[in-house]
């Protein structure tokens, strides 16, 4: 839908952020403030749009993860959710303060999920299109609050900035409409911070986890986004970790200039390959499907050994 006047604009952490209006179609680069289910919908931009969603999909599963989950494909699989997703949407609203919490979540107010009773208020709450949480997971997120209060890099203000903005531009390559939402924006985009919740921040998990959910390609993407909406270079990308149980650890890790660099280069790549896939629908096999099954280099050597040796029969 188009309208007569200008897009509504708000003024946050000295950004100015446009405000669509209902069913209002994104059609330039800008910083937009948008509900998350309008977010990730294809009703957004007047083409396809891809987020870092898709692209880190291509990259670290495959074609068909990516295809068969895209709302544009009329045969995709209707999303999966879990209480791990569900909790860790509520830590975000609570910690971060970018939604109001009454507005999307419910706490259980029963001792189990099991009576009937319980089932049946938490339908009521699912149809009113809340997110159900338990009382000793609110319990948790107090806890993750207290101990990132608690750090210095917290304290001086890293997550203090414009939440949850939606960075939306036009590929000039593709055509394809990207869409990117880092968690908090600081210094007008100069410096960049996303908050995960793990269940474990010692320092190799999380290196881990940036490697398993692509967590330099997301913010990648987000600083070509400031660079395309604001005109700005992001200096810092940083990843906080705060762990769900006790003893509820916390860690920051910066992103360095190489990691963003090659990760941006493999969004490259993931865009061309998403307008692949818009005109070439994939199979449901991996991309490697076919590599022959070989001996593993150490194994192949020990067995060569123990054939020179006479310990393995040789025919």
């Amino acid at each position: 839908m188009t309208y007569d006047t200008p897009m509504p604009t708000e003024t946050v952490a000295g950004l100015t952020i446009k405000v669509p209006r209902p069913n209002e179609k994104i059609t330039e680069a800008g910083a937009y403030r948008i509900p998350m289910p309008i977010y990730h919908s294809q009703e957004i931009c007047p083409g396809p749009s891809v987020s870092s969603t898709g692209l880190r999909m291509v990259e670290t599963k495959s074609r068909w993860a990516f295809w068969s989950s895209f709302d544009a494909n009329p045969d995709s699989y209707p999303k999966q959710d879990n209480q791990a997703f569900a909790f860790g949407r509520a830590a975000h609203c609570l910690l971060l303060g970018d939604e109001v919490f009454e507005d999307g979540y419910a706490v259980l107010p029963f001792d189990s999920r099991r009576t009937k009773a319980a089932q049946e208020w938490e339908q009521e709450q699912i149809d009113a299109g809340k997110t159900v949480i338990t009382p000793s997971e609110m319990d948790a997120i107090g806890h993750m609050a207290r101990n990132l209060r608690n750090m210095p890099l917290v304290q001086s203000g890293i997550l203090d900035g414009a939440s949850e903005v939606s960075l939306i531009w036009q590929d000039d390559i593709t055509g394809l409409w990207v869409k990117a939402r880092p968690d908090v924006i600081q210094l007008n985009g100069q410096v960049l911070a996303d908050l995960k919740t793990t269940s474990d921040a010692s320092l190799i998990d999380c290196q881990r986890s940036i490697t398993k959910y692509a967590y330099d390609q997301q913010f990648a993407l987000a600083i070509e986004g400031i660079e395309r909406v604001f005109g700005v270079t992001t200096t810092d990308a940083v990843v906080i970790f705060a762990e769900k149980t006790a003893p509820y650890h916390v860690r920051s890790m910066p992103i360095d200039a190489d990691a963003l660099y090659f990760a941006k280069m493999r969004n490259r790549r993931a865009l061309n390959t998403i307008a692949d896939i818009l005109v070439n629908p994939p199979l449901p096999t991996f991309d490697d499907d076919e590599t022959p099954y070989s001996l593993p280099p150490s194994l192949l050597d020990k067995l060569s050994e123990q054939q020179a040796e006479g310990l393995l029969p040789n025919l």
